[in-house]
This record gives C-alpha cells, structure tokens and sequence, in this order.
C-alpha cells in the first residue's frame, strides 16, 4: 500500500498557519516511493576503465594501409559484410563504399580461402565476403574505429587460394 503521497499531503495541510497571509512553516520531505520486489532495478556496476599503458583508437587518426597478403601468409581481415553469393547487395556494397572512400586492397572471396575467419566470424567457410587485410590487430582495430559503420568483425587468418 502506497501511503506516503498522503501523509505527505496531511503534513502539508498541519504545517501551514491559521494566518492566510503566512506562509508556512515547515517543509515536507517525501518518502521514497516503495517498490515491489520485482520492480527492483539491479544495481550499475562500476564502468571499467582502461589499463593506463591501452589506449583506445583515435577515429580521426589516417586509416592504416591495408595489405595483399600473398598464399601462406597470416594477417588481419576485417570483414564488413558475408552472404552466400557474391552478388548480393550487402556484398556488393561494402565494396562499393571503401571504393568510395579511396580504400584500395579491400576484395571479396570466399571465407574459406581466409583460414581461421570463418570459424572466428560463426559464418560457413563458403560464404563471400568483403574484406580488408591488415598486416597487425591494431591496423584493423584503427581501422574498425575510423569505419562509420558496423563490421562482422576482424579475424586472423592464413591466406589460401591466392596463387
């Protein structure tokens, strides 16, 4: 039962003066509403913050040169969009927009021929995807920052199928 709007009110109603031309005397400090058990929100946690020696990637920073990893090489794809045709028009136009944004070395093909990124993505191996290779985790996590949209996500991976 919700009693503490009215005894706020009946407080309210005794402090005030018999003098109209008074005002009154006392404030009234509510009580906290009450909530039902259910209705209890958990408590926040403590942001994290960052190791002192990490520092987060500055967006506005120039995008880092991406690579052509040659067969048998390892690197770090970032892989924007996947589908099982390389005609479909997430594809498509992933490529159409780093092509826009002046990002030469970005490609499409199959996830299988990037051993290691279909398993790390959740995505079959026979899935195309579009995707830029860097030569270090922190180039494609730089790049990740300064890209304006979301990605599939950055694997490593071994280069196959390039000869």
């Amino acid at each position: 039962m919700k009693t503490a709007p009215l005894a706020a009110l009946v407080l309210c109603l005794a402090c005030g003066s018999s003098d109209p031309s008074e005002p009154a005397r006392a404030a009234v400090e509510t009580a906290p509403e009450e909530t039902a058990p259910e209705e209890t929100a958990p408590e926040a946690s403590a942001p994290e913050e960052a190791a002192p020696d990490e520092t987060a990637p500055d967006p506005a920073a120039p995008l880092p040169t991406p690579v052509q990893p040659v067969h048998g090489a390892t690197a770090w794809g970032v892989y924007l969009a996947a589908a099982p045709d390389g005609r479909d028009p997430a594809v498509t136009g992933a490529l159409e927009r780093l092509r826009a944004r002046g990002i030469e070395g970005g490609g499409s093909g199959d996830l299988g021929c990037d051993d290691g990124a279909a398993q790390a993505l959740g995505l079959p191996p026979s899935h195309i995807a579009a995707s830029v290779a860097f030569g270090s985790r922190e180039d494609a996590d730089r790049f990740v920052a300064a890209w304006p949209e979301p990605v599939l996500g950055v694997a490593e991976f071994t280069a196959y199928c390039r000869d």
